[in-house]
């Protein structure tokens, strides 16, 4: 699974890694994510920021030869910076 961020919709998307923690039942829990905003491309502002995150998943023949992902999803979410 790969995940990537924007914020207030200025690309490039940056990167986001699951933290992966296991569940009560073992398995893996991907609610968290670990993203390192870049200053120099895009920083949450005062006021109202919009956070899009894009999650998509590479069939594992396609790893490394550039292919189309299986699927992408889309969730935004509003956060306000103070």
């Amino acid at each position: 699974m790969c995940g990537s961020v924007i914020i207030n919709g200025i690309h490039p998307y940056q990167k986001a890694i699951p933290t992966c923690n296991v569940s009560i039942d073992g398995t893996k829990d991907n609610r968290l994510w670990k993203v390192t905003d870049n200053p120099s491309c895009v920083a949450i502002k005062p006021g109202l920021n919009k956070i899009t995150a894009r999650y998509s998943c590479f069939p594992k023949s396609a790893l490394g030869n550039n292919k189309q992902p299986t699927f992408v999803r889309y969730h935004s979410l509003n956060v306000t910076g103070i």
